[in-house]
């Protein structure tokens, strides 16, 4: 009864087992546990493996395995209608709340400003990385995820460049009652997602505002992170790169985990920051899955982005980068020896040299040398004793500075806790390093 068996090897290897274990009526997702992603994939190596071309919406209803072998019609060459794409099915019942266009459109500009205004003067926003802004292109936004305040500081980080960016939202969380429908359809921006339906399914609306021209916002790890720390990417960020073909803007958020966790109603910190990366081209991406079928493709695309993320967190050259050339000491310390990776040749007008002084010991003194041909980090003090700025400080807020882009108030040049010969070059610092 297992029939065709090249389908009950494909369900096997999907799940892990052994094809011999799997029934005609076990159950696809009670007793297999495959879910929304998964079942996009069992399509994908039916298609390949059967020869056969079946539709998402098909697949995502099969409740066993027999469903399947009806789908796939034992192997025949089967063409089913394919899942088009559609608008937006309408959500509100009867009773829902009907908003004219002219009032959602104003709402949602009110909205904008106030959410800016909030941003500006509850919180110590720093946006690093606006010369990386494609302003004349359409990219899919992509940034880490750990709090409520993510889409608010994104959307102040990028400005102009997206007053209208729509980012993805789970129905069941943002949709789920009436209220919420009465708000969030007409006066935001947010395209519900089911996260229980297939993936194909699940980010039709989303696919559909990108080919309509929009700019959406993806957080790849699919829900917010619950300790601040980076999950893995899920393949759906690759499903909807290659369906639409588009760059991708990444950028790296700190501070939002701090200051409004999961399961926090009021925030409790000020400082955030949004470091927004280099545009990755679709180009680069096609080329890295060139050959490739469906779902090493789709694979291949969120572990691309998740290194992109990565590199913005570490201050760092994406993997695929040749960074500038440098020189440095394999004694020099790792706050220290971040720098070579955070080097812009571009931002480089003249020769500079810079000498830290950390701390009281002899062993914190290191020598920071660029030009536009690279950098070059050594310990101890620079050739001939002169440095053109002089920075004098400790550990501490020399960490500060390099990894969390810190600008010293004038309190403590004051009293003793930062010296420095030349202030203007500590700027020039924080621009050649893109702090």
């Amino acid at each position: 009864g297992r029939e065709p068996a090249w389908l009950y090897a494909a369900v096997a290897g999907l799940v892990g087992m052994e094809a011999v274990d799997i029934e005609p009526d076990t159950q696809l997702v009670q007793d297999l546990g495959i879910g929304s992603l998964q079942l996009v994939e069992l399509r994908v190596l039916l298609e390949e493996r059967g020869n056969v071309q079946l539709d998402g919406d098909a697949v995502g209803q099969a409740k066993t395995v027999q469903d399947l072998v009806s789908l796939v019609g034992g192997g025949r060459k089967v063409i089913t209608r394919a899942s088009q794409l559609r608008t937006p099915e309408a959500t509100a019942d009867d009773d829902g709340m009907a908003v004219p266009e002219g009032a959602s459109k104003m709402g949602k500009r009110l909205l904008h400003w106030v959410q800016r205004s909030v941003y500006d003067a509850a919180f110590n926003v720093k946006i690093s990385g606006k010369e990386n802004i494609p302003y004349n292109e359409q990219c899919i936004i992509i940034a880490n995820h750990c709090s409520h305040l993510d889409l608010g500081l994104i959307k102040y980080a990028l400005g102009d460049y997206a007053p209208n960016l729509a980012a993805l939202a789970a129905s069941d969380y943002f949709f789920d009652t009436q209220y919420k429908r009465d708000f969030f359809e007409p006066f935001t921006n947010l395209i519900p997602v089911d996260r229980t339906a297939p993936l194909e399914q699940s980010l039709r609306h989303a696919e559909q505002a990108m080919v309509d021209g929009g700019i959406v916002l993806i957080f790849p790890e699919g829900t917010r992170s619950v300790d601040g720390q980076l999950q893995e990417f899920k393949h759906g960020i690759g499903y909807l790169q290659q369906k639409v073909n588009l760059s991708i803007l990444p950028l790296y958020l700190r501070g939002t985990h701090k200051a409004l966790p999961k399961g926090s109603a009021v925030p409790t910190a000020r400082r955030l920051k949004a470091h927004i990366g280099r545009k990755i081209d679709a180009g680069f991406l096609a080329e890295q899955t060139q050959g490739m079928n469906r779902i090493d493709t789709y694979t291949t695309i969120a572990q691309r982005l998740q290194q992109a993320i990565e590199a913005l967190r570490d201050g760092a050259h994406y993997p695929w980068e040749t960074p500038a050339t440098k020189v440095v000491d394999s004694g020099t310390p790792a706050v220290i020896n971040s720098l070579a990776d955070r080097f812009d040749a571009a931002r480089v007008d003249k020769p500079i040299t810079w000498y830290f002084s950390i701390g009281k010991g002899t062993d914190g003194k290191w020598t920071v040398a660029v030009d536009q041909a690279g950098v070059t980090i050594t310990a101890g003090r620079p050739e001939g004793g002169k440095a053109d700025c002089v920075l004098k400080t400790d550990e501490k807020t020399i960490a500060r500075i390099i990894m969390e882009g810190y600008v010293p108030g004038f309190q403590e040049f004051m009293d003793g806790r930062i010296k420095t010969n030349d202030p203007t070059l500590l700027q020039a610092l924080k621009a050649v390093f893109n702090l």
